[in-house]
């Protein structure tokens, strides 16, 4: 027995413009039970393939078109700003971002975020540049402090090595000649006399200036040790009771410029109630007030009327002049017979 397939497609013979679609239909066994037979006319059938490939070239140009707007979709909502923030991330100020970071969306969300950045970054930029030009100031400015440091411990040493010694050999000389007068010439040997006592005093005031133009001893000391062997200095010239009260935390915390111009304005203060207001006890403190050092100097001299213009005299200006210097508001207060406080609060490093 010959086998047919299960199915076949012929053209029928006695019918040519006929196709005849033949197929078995069996039972569960395989057994054919009948025989299912259909037949197409050609022209139909061609109809048929004409209309399927119509739309199926149909179908394949809405294909074509879908996927060009979904690329389109794509590249204007995800490429176009997945480029403007890769602009923003490169440029120092995130300025190609800012058209997007008005957007409600995530990459608006995105973009907020990069010029949020770029901004930080200028802002730090900023702030390290002014840092810098600060730290380039200061350094500068220490320079130049010691610089002065070093030409005012020069002149010291001129004035000792040479103009102190001329008065020392003058003030000899007057003693000598003292000693030759006769006993009759008294008034003579008065004028001496106080002739050499103006050159002594002269000797002294050069002395103590000697001293204040060489702060050298606070590069080898603390700023609380300096002041202990001023006040130890001037007390062996003329004596006096003294009251320290430093605060050495801040002490530590004063910059060599500051306790420069401190240090001198003590000396200052120190020598103007001595000299001045025949003062016998003084106090000198420094303390921290409400972020701020505060150095305070108060004597029991004679004090003066701090309002009237006769007390503007060099002492005042010099304590204005370092205050200036020192970046300190100054404040002197002083009344005939109540002695003087010399006030000054400058910020810390």
């Amino acid at each position: 027995m010959s086998l047919r397939p299960a199915h076949e497609l012929v053209r029928a013979q006695d019918a040519p413009d006929q196709l005849v679609l033949v197929r078995p239909l069996t039972d569960a066994a395989g057994r054919i039970l009948r025989v299912l037979r259909m037949d197409y006319a050609l022209p139909e059938a061609e109809r048929v393939l004409r209309t399927d490939w119509r739309q199926t070239l149909l179908f394949v140009a809405f294909g074509l078109l879908l996927l060009l707007a979904v690329s389109l979709a794509v590249r204007a909502w995800v490429l176009r700003p997945l480029h403007v923030i890769g602009a923003g991330l490169a440029s120092p100020t995130g300025a190609p971002a800012l058209p997007l970071a008005t957007a409600r969306d995530e990459f608006g969300k995105v973009a907020q975020l990069v010029v949020s950045a770029a901004e930080q970054r200028v802002a730090l930029e900023r702030e390290v540049a002014e840092r810098t030009r600060t730290q380039e100031a200061l350094a500068h400015s220490e320079a130049t402090l010691r610089g002065h440091i070093a030409d005012r411990t020069r002149l010291g040493r001129d004035l000792h090595d040479g103009v102190i010694q001329s008065l020392y050999a003058a003030g000899m000389n007057l003693a000598g000649v003292r000693a030759q007068l006769a006993p009759e010439q008294a008034a003579a040997a008065a004028r001496l006399e106080q002739t050499t006592n103006v050159l002594n005093e002269s000797i002294r005031d050069l002395r103590n200036f000697i001293d204040g133009l060489e702060p050298e001893s606070l590069k080898r000391q603390s700023f609380s040790q300096a002041v202990g062997d001023l006040v130890d200095a001037m007390s062996s010239m003329q004596p006096f009771q003294a009251r320290i009260e430093l605060e050495e935390n801040i002490a530590a915390r004063l910059s060599l410029s500051q306790q420069v111009h401190a240090l001198q304005i003590t000396r200052e203060a120190i020598s103007n109630a001595l000299r001045h207001g025949q003062a016998n006890r003084i106090e000198i403190a420094l303390r921290h007030r409400s972020g701020l050092a505060e150095l305070k100097i108060i004597d029991n001299g004679s004090g003066f009327d701090a309002s009237s213009a006769s007390s503007q005299g060099r002492g005042l200006l010099n304590f204005v002049q370092r205050a200036r210097e020192l970046g300190a508001t100054l404040a002197v207060e002083s009344h005939p017979g109540c002695g003087t406080i010399v006030n000054l609060t400058f910020s810390l490093p």
